[in-house]
């Protein structure tokens, strides 16, 4: 994620003047010959990415179904890339890898992006028949029915399944909120805001932290498009209130009145406490090799503690939110005073989730996770998947497999055994719960398409530095011709 030009201009002459000092300037020059120019550097790591590329596709032609995740965004020179990310199996597990990164000129439509998705499937012999799943955000020029991707796709593969990035969902959910709790969280953001974007009331309201002896010495700036801003700001302005009464009085803000008013600042720890909450349902949502079956478990847990919080707030009982919980003992105020307010919010989000998740039931999953203990009489399979699942449950060597073992691999392994099951099974193991690769991927795009570098194009460095695949050198160098005069 370097520029070309780093070889050249700092580890040659850097490695010249080692091997000069240790071993004399014969050595040193000698190194002066390593061809390093940007050119070569910019060559050389297009021919590691297509040796990568080449191996990924290999993988993916050789496994019998396939899933996307992709999302698209725009660099610095307001260029909007599409990333793509591939899960496929290999070596009797299921595996993910980058796929690709294409600039998308024009309009970012669903036809054009089915256009750009298609060509690249063409070229590399890739067939939509074995795409089983797509998982993207929800831009309606993704997942529109009839001129979004999912509606070119689907002319094409209609048994795709499209699935909304759950991370995403959980985040909208966490945005609706009452109009009263709304309130107190803008209020939140525009006391930072007066602190935070002006220069001098930053600076001054450090300093006072520090004379304070505050843990903190600034607040954190609230940024609509992360998950987890909410949740930062709020635990940091709270603990730091005091600090920030004494700034606003001094400033004579209207604000100032709210920091010693124990209704608002009441409500405040509680959207501390549950977005933290919320924040930890997020995190847990997150990372590499998720699965759709472990991501809707994490939130029906969640829907089945909000039913617990809204169960032990009728017994008087806050427990549940620490910090909420502290400051009305530390105050002596009743809970009846935010009783409404809070379990309506608790109700809400359940609604919210119930609504956003209603297409991952958790039943629906038991027998893929935990045939043993799978109820086969409610279940919604056909009769021959039925009969399978009941000659692999009476198969009691692989309990012991599915308690040890990620329950893909043991699938994998009885293909054989139990081809309908196994099959309806993977399709489901593999698909994308979330586009939290794309976002990560989104990052490293920042680091190689900078101002400085705003005319490269970064998907060769991309697969470089984000691929879990290591490029065949020895393949590569026998591939190259040889320069003749040496």
């Amino acid at each position: 994620m370097k520029p070309h030009t780093i070889g050249e201009s700092l580890i040659l002459p850097a490695a010249t003047k080692m091997t000069s000092i240790m071993h004399g300037d014969k050595y040193g020059n000698e190194l002066k010959t390593i061809p390093l120019s940007r050119d070569t550097v910019s060559r050389r790591i297009s021919e590691m990415s297509r040796n990568i590329e080449s191996e990924v596709i290999k993988r993916i032609q050789n496994s019998s179904v396939f899933a996307l995740q992709l999302d698209e965004t725009t660099d610095i020179t307001k260029m909007s890339q599409l990333i793509i990310y591939v899960r496929f199996i290999f070596n009797e597990d299921i595996t993910e890898s980058f796929l690709c990164c294409k600039s998308l000129e024009g309009k970012t439509t669903g036809e054009k992006i089915f256009e750009v998705i298609n060509e690249y499937f063409e070229a590399k012999s890739l067939t939509w028949v074995n795409c089983v799943a797509v998982c993207t955000d929800g831009a309606a020029s993704l997942t529109g029915s009839n001129k979004g991707l999912r509606g070119f796709i689907k002319k094409v593969a209609p048994h795709m399944v499209f699935n909304h990035c759950m991370v995403h969902q959980q985040a909208l959910v966490a945005k609706d909120m009452d109009e009263e709790l709304h309130n107190i969280l803008q209020d939140a953001v525009s006391s930072i805001n007066y602190i935070k974007c002006n220069s001098l009331n930053s600076r001054l309201f450090s300093i006072l932290c520090n004379e304070m002896g505050s843990t903190y010495e600034r607040l954190l700036l609230h940024t609509e498009v992360r998950w987890l801003s909410r949740g930062k700001i709020l635990r940091r302005i709270f603990d730091l209130r005091n600090e920030v009464y004494m700034f606003l009085i001094e400033k004579k803000h209207r604000l100032a009145s709210y920091y010693i008013n124990e209704v608002w600042l009441g409500k405040l720890s509680y959207l501390v406490d549950i977005f933290e909450k919320l924040n930890d349902l997020n995190l847990s949502l997150q990372g590499e090799n998720s699965t759709i079956i472990t991501s809707a478990s994490k939130i029906q847990a969640f829907k089945n503690k909000l039913s617990l919080w809204q169960t032990e707030l009728n017994k008087n009982n806050t427990d549940m939110f620490p910090c909420f919980n502290d400051f009305i003992k530390e105050n002596n105020i009743d809970v009846f005073t935010f009783k409404n307010i809070i379990s309506n919010h608790i109700e809400k989000l359940k609604e919210n989730f119930s609504r956003r998740f209603k297409d991952f039931p958790e039943n629906d999953f038991g027998w893929i996770r935990d045939p043993f203990s799978y109820d086969i009489c409610s279940s919604t399979l056909q009769i021959s998947e039925k009969e399978q699942l009941i000659d692999l449950i009476s198969d009691y060597t692989l309990r012991n497999q599915f308690k040890t073992q990620p329950c893909q691999k043991v699938w994998l392994s009885v293909e054989k055994q139990y081809p309908v099951l196994c099959k309806n099974a993977i399709r489901v193991l593999i698909q994308f719960a979330s586009t939290y690769l794309c976002e990560t991927g989104f990052s490293k795009l920042v680091s190689i398409k900078t101002k400085y570098r705003s005319r490269l194009n970064p998907e060769d460095d991309m697969r470089i530095a984000i691929s879990n695949i290591h490029p065949n050198i020895d393949e590569i160098i026998r591939n190259l011709q040889p320069h003749t005069s040496h």
